[in-house]
């Protein structure tokens, strides 16, 4: 079983440092991007990514309309390039969300987004790919230790260095070795190292917010530095929630480690939040993680709630969606259910309610959940990778064809010649 021992608030202070250097650049580069000139008569804004990136722009929605009064819509990268594009509003902003700043899409969305006559601003890891190169404005920054793993992770991938080190970790047990590989410690970078572009976009995507609400003259100097205040602040909650939760993840990844399904629920930055975590079920022991809109488990998945069935992770967060969220776990309460519900560790109502409960430390308000609350799925992914090992590729396929045809699928996807002439 994965273990953390840590001293909380020495950890809390060098990540705290680490987003604070970050934080640094992006509000020097949003400062000369995000002008006035440029918000002026401006109405809508699109945020575009794909993968984590999706999430996050999916999480910080509700943010940038409370910051910025403006209508702002997340949308997935081909949605937009081949069809929503088509009457998108022309003077719009679109942020570009992409960590690696070469997915193959996301160029897509910058051209095709920059013909219908779109400001496309960049918002990317990396200032030498052809995301930040196209784009009207680029917006870099990343954590150092993230990465720093991330790109020696894909370099071994493009060299093919990773045979080995991928097919061990079909046998149990491996996590500290796959720690080792990426040159990571086993502590808290590594449990958390998956978040990593997720974490990378928001600090980008809320930057970006802050800006355009200061650029609007929605926002003081004063309320932009409380709001950044709030982001440092996240980081020690997210330290807290692992810390005090990774016991009973343990204790919830024994008892599902047969189960090949696994259900998360949310509403509003918390559907986000359920769709990354079930992200992380796939990427690291390729279990079959499911997403849903709270709502539509009433009309969908209520019909196969059974005693013993799939587990479902209910995120509670408080805000607009919590009364229904009740509701919705009576109901599947009087299933016979199997219900997790991650929630504050505030809310006593829902404790008393569900017997499983992971417990967020720290009091954030719904626009900032984003931060926090996915760090409970991913947690239950690499613990149950942890004790169960990835299931194996039968020959004649095998892992390395598996890196192969993933990165060929995101990174070297054609785009139509007629756009990059």
């Amino acid at each position: 079983m994965i273990q953390l021992n840590i001293d909380i608030e020495k950890e809390s202070v060098r990540q705290q440092q680490r987003y604070q250097q970050v934080i640094g650049v992006i509000r020097e580069q949003t400062a000369a991007v995000i002008t006035p000139a440029l918000m002026d008569e401006r109405k809508k804004i699109y945020l575009a990514g794909c993968g984590d990136s999706l999430f996050a722009c999916q999480g910080a929605r509700m943010f940038f309309q409370n910051v910025t009064g403006l209508d702002v819509e997340p949308v997935e990268a081909m949605e937009f390039s081949r069809y929503l594009v088509q009457h998108a509003q022309p003077g719009a902003i679109l942020l570009a969300v992409s960590n690696s700043g070469r997915v193959s899409r996301m160029l897509e969305v910058v051209l095709r987004a920059q013909k219908k006559g779109l400001t496309v601003i960049a918002l990317t890891g990396h200032a030498d790919r052809d995301l930040a190169l196209k784009a009207d404005a680029r917006l870099v920054a990343a954590l150092p230790n993230i990465r720093a793993a991330m790109d020696g992770m894909s370099a071994r991938v493009e060299r093919h260095e990773q045979d080995e080190m991928f097919a061990s970790l079909s046998r149990p047990g491996m996590i500290s070795k796959y720690a080792q590989y990426l040159g990571m410690g086993n502590n808290l970078d590594f449990l958390l190292f998956m978040l990593g572009a997720y974490t990378n976009s928001l600090l980008l995507l809320y930057g970006t917010a802050i800006q355009m609400g200061r650029a609007l003259g929605r926002l003081t100097q004063a309320q932009a530095d409380d709001y950044y205040a709030s982001i440092l602040r996240s980081v020690d909650d997210t330290i807290r929630t692992s810390t005090f939760n990774l016991d009973r993840i343990n204790g919830l990844a024994e008892r599902f480690r047969e189960k090949d399904a696994f259900l998360f629920l949310g509403a509003g930055p918390a559907y986000a939040t359920a769709a990354l975590s079930a992200a992380k079920l796939f990427e690291q022991p390729h279990i079959n993680g499911v997403a849903q809109n709270l709502e539509e488990w009433a009309h969908l998945q209520f019909f196969f709630t059974r005693p013993d069935g799939i587990p479902i992770f209910v995120l509670v967060p408080p805000g607009f969606s919590r009364d229904r969220a009740i509701e919705q776990i009576r109901g599947m309460q009087n299933l016979g259910g199997t219900v997790i519900a991650i929630c504050s560790h505030a809310d006593a109502e829902i404790q008393e309610l569900v017997t499983d409960t992971l417990l967020i430390q720290g009091d954030l308000p719904e626009d900032y959940t984003p931060w926090v609350y996915g760090v409970t799925g991913q947690l239950l992914a690499i613990t149950l990778m942890d004790l169960k090992g990835q299931p194996p590729i039968p020959p004649p396929y095998s892992f390395k064809q598996m890196m192969q045809v993933n990165f060929n699928q995101i990174y070297a996807s054609q785009i139509d010649p007629e756009l990059e002439g």
